[in-house]
């Protein structure tokens, strides 16, 4: 199967309202602002801190925020608690 062909679905993600998946790569990415607002997840896995920097036309700017990255390779990794 192609990596473009995948939905939430068939990796066993649940179905969230709002979400819109994207794929970045071959890492299929969740749109946790909108899908997840106002539920309590449980995550199993490792969370890394990453430095994410600002560029202007394409050059770094020397500011930066860190986010927190948690990679789910399978669907039973992420349950709605409520």
């Amino acid at each position: 199967m192609k990596a473009a062909a995948l939905t939430p679905a068939l990796l066993g993600v649940p179905a969230l309202a709002g979400c819109a998946p994207g794929w970045q790569g071959s890492s299929l990415n969740l749109n946790s602002d909108t899908a997840l607002q106002g539920r309590t997840i449980r995550v199993d896995g490792e969370a890394r801190r990453v430095r994410i920097d600002f560029a202007d036309g394409g050059r770094p700017t020397g500011k930066y925020y860190y986010q927190t990255h948690v990679v789910i390779e399978r669907g039973e990794q992420l349950r709605s608690v409520d």
